[in-house]
């Protein structure tokens, strides 16, 4: 019988009994998302880094990628903890990479008139680092950056295999291109930007496991999707809460959705809330089949998908347990419900998935 690993007992609420997985099957009731701040990386090293002649310990940087995956991606820091030994290191930084790199969307929102070039110039710099490892030019003092450190052992810790190149620039140009987008004006348009973010991020933390598989990659190519399509969803409340509206012009347009619904919740009216209920309904459909289809894909014999992949694809649980919970609160972005634990919280599920069922997620 399978013991759960003692890192992530400690997560886990007592329970004793199973959770009902519920597929999205009908519409709603009432209605049918620390750098180096310059370009010059040794002016921006603090004074003490910069004197010294080694980088900081490969335990003290691997660590700094994990806490900052705990705090801020927690369902990949958790899926993290359930992985191999060998492969935590590069899964974290490459968890530690995303949010460095998705946090500039955020930059630039904070300051209109001087966060677009900032976050542009930190991007830029993380593009340039990528081919300083790639070629074999790193400077050896950026690798007092923690992530830096961590990212080169991550592309180049295989020296016969590193990390494939084109999915790393496919995610920071995808990042970056976004940077002049202020809402995705079609669910085509954003469907199109997760699948560049997240689709990449997921091939790249296959490689971490030593998979390299077209079979796996098709099911990272959708499960990226319905993972992004997820957060998405999520972040829409906060967003609003921050005078930003984040919801497809498309949706907003089909479902009669003015910006004022989204950044004056107090003055909605039941209209209203059912053109948002219906207007998330159309998402999580989309994010929901993109599941599905990476599901049946890992399922198939045909596609020969190496067992070792289902540790990247544990990411899935978190937007699996998300499409559930909005069916259950009848598709409110605002329902309180979706950040409930008890026998369907991330720990639980993922442990009843990595040592307990068939399913990748």
């Amino acid at each position: 019988m399978h013991r759960l690993p003692r890192h992530l007992c400690r997560h886990l609420p007592s329970c004793n009994s199973s959770l009902r997985q519920a597929p999205i099957r009908q519409a709603p009731r009432s209605a049918p998302v620390r750098l180096l701040s310059s370009t010059s990386a040794r002016k921006d090293l603090p004074a003490a880094a910069a004197a010294t002649s080694s980088p900081p310990p490969a335990a003290s940087s691997a660590a700094y990628c994990t806490s900052l995956a705990q705090r801020s991606d927690h369902p990949s820091y958790l899926a993290g903890l359930l992985l191999p030994a060998r492969s935590k290191r590069p899964f974290f930084a490459l968890a530690a990479l995303n949010v460095e790199t998705a946090s500039m969307k955020s930059l630039r929102q904070d300051s209109l008139r001087n966060g677009n070039a900032a976050a542009a110039v930190k991007l830029q710099w993380w593009h340039e680092r990528v081919a300083d490892i790639y070629e074999d030019r790193l400077d050896p003092v950026l690798l007092h950056q923690p992530l830096v450190q961590e990212l080169q052992n991550a592309i180049r810790g295989d020296p016969e295999r590193p990390l494939t190149r084109r999915f790393l620039e496919q995610l920071l140009a995808a990042r970056q291109a976004d940077l002049a987008t202020a809402t995705h004006e079609s669910l085509n348009d954003l469907e199109a930007y997760v699948s560049q973010t997240q689709g990449p991020l997921l091939k790249l933390q296959l490689e971490a496991l030593g998979v390299q598989s077209d079979g796996a990659d098709h099911v990272a190519t959708h499960l990226g999707m319905g993972i992004g399509l997820a957060n998405f969803l999520r972040g829409v409340p906060p967003l609003a809460a921050q005078g930003h509206v984040a919801l497809p012009g498309e949706l907003m347009e089909k479902h009669r959705i003015s910006s004022s619904v989204l950044l004056k919740p107090e003055e909605r009216d039941p209209h209203d809330d059912e053109n948002l209920r219906a207007a998330a309904f159309d998402l999580a459909v989309v994010g929901n089949e993109h599941l599905r289809h990476a599901r049946d894909t890992f399922l198939n014999p045909e596609s020969k998908v190496p067992a070792e992949a289902r540790g990247a694809f544990l990411r899935g649980v978190d937007a699996r347990l998300y499409f559930e919970r909005m069916e259950v609160c009848n598709f409110d972005m605002d329902e309180a419900r979706l950040k409930q634990g008890g026998l369907g919280s991330l720990p639980v599920q993922l442990a009843k998935t990595k040592f307990f069922s068939s399913d990748p997620f």
